[in-house]
């Protein structure tokens, strides 16, 4: 089985969750035989990397996608199952173009800042508030229109699943780090206070 996957942020060049579950992701994929590629800035070891830095931003992540349609589309035929871990939404209709599944890994939720609730594009601050006011809507709707889309939309906490049902989610935890630091024992603190 071949896996294409499509990020602009991944471990360790982000620290993020979402970014560190897309590398422990991507890394069992290929401890269990899957062929990788990886379209972004870093990759597991084991991983074929096409070392490309997509734009991080929705909106201009979007027409960067638009503008390589036709590669992605004849990279996303080449093989078995588009995973699009972040904000790549875009990929779906390319991937059913090229009669590929479509496989999105939910990490935040599909609104406009990813807090999961209407109206979290109010929280923006400054020229942003601007921005989001004029564009939320649309990018709630080009969203939600890529979640129906979809082949299937994972996430990583039952909770998470609860908040898109109407995706039909299916729960999928990150697999744990198999590098984990050895534990530490536990510190001790003295505190005074002197008068």
């Amino acid at each position: 089985m071949k896996v294409l996957a499509l990020t602009g942020l991944i471990w360790p060049l982000d620290h993020t969750g979402g970014s560190l579950a897309t590398y422990l992701h991507l890394k069992e994929l290929v401890k269990n035989g899957v062929e990788v590629t990886v379209v972004g800035p870093a990759a597991p070891p084991g991983v074929r990397l096409t070392n490309i830095k997509p734009p991080r931003d929705r909106p201009a992540l979007w027409l960067w996608i638009a503008k390589r349609r036709k590669w992605l589309y004849k990279l996303t035929a080449e093989h078995d199952v588009v995973y699009i871990p972040r904000y790549a939404y875009p990929l779906v209709d390319i991937a059913h173009a090229a009669g590929v599944p479509a496989v999105v890994h939910m990490h935040g939720y599909p609104t406009y800042k990813s807090l999961g609730f209407s109206g979290d594009w109010k929280l923006e601050e400054g020229p942003a508030l601007l921005y989001a006011a004029l564009i939320h809507g649309l990018i709630e709707k080009a969203v939600d229109g890529w979640l129906t889309r979809a082949d299937i939309v994972i996430c990583v906490s039952k909770t998470h699943c609860s908040r898109l049902v109407r995706y039909n989610p299916i729960h999928v935890p990150n697999p744990p780090p198999d590098d984990l630091p050895p534990p530490q024992p536990p510190r001790r603190y003295f505190v005074y206070w002197a008068a």
